[in-house]
């Protein structure tokens, strides 16, 4: 969901709030508010903005507060990238910036530790092909499903 611009809303305060903080900060924050605050109930952070008139004050006051204090906890990604320079790693989390240039490697997670292992019993370099890094990379991240918290699913994405 991308959010942009003011949404039109009912002087409440607390959603008004809520709402101009989930516009401003980034779309994780909205989905993850949502996902908690909202869905439960049957809404979307959209429906909840337009059918506010339909709710009763108390409730849209209660919402907003709760999404307005809702602290969803640390962020964390990967960036990577080649320059003229060579290839780059990156951990971006909430609070600072990493370079993992000299490992050649980063993992984020639950399952960080047995990937960076994967990694390093590999003896994996910068000098190592495309092909190897991400067929290491599936072989770790499958290995690293035995840890708790772990799923499945993997969002991987390369741009050219």
């Amino acid at each position: 969901m991308l959010m942009s611009g003011l949404m039109p809303i009912r002087k409440t305060g607390g959603a008004s709030k809520t709402l101009r903080k989930c516009i401003v900060n980034t779309t994780a924050f909205c989905n993850k508010a949502e996902r908690k605050f909202l869905r439960p109930r049957g809404l979307t952070i959209d429906e909840f903005t337009s059918r506010q008139r339909e709710m009763l004050p108390e409730e849209v006051e209660r919402l907003g507060r709760q999404i307005q204090e809702y602290d969803p906890g640390e962020f964390k990604a990967i960036v990577a990238g080649i320059d003229d320079t060579g290839p780059h790693i990156w951990v971006v989390d909430s609070e600072e910036t990493h370079c993992h240039d000299r490992n050649a490697f980063a993992a984020i997670g639950d399952g960080a530790a047995r990937v960076e292992l994967e990694f390093m019993l590999a003896n994996h370099t910068r000098g190592k092909s495309f092909s190897e890094t991400i067929h290491l990379t599936y072989i770790a991240k499958r290995r690293a499903e035995i840890a708790s918290g772990v799923g499945a699913e993997t969002d991987m994405f390369l741009s050219r």
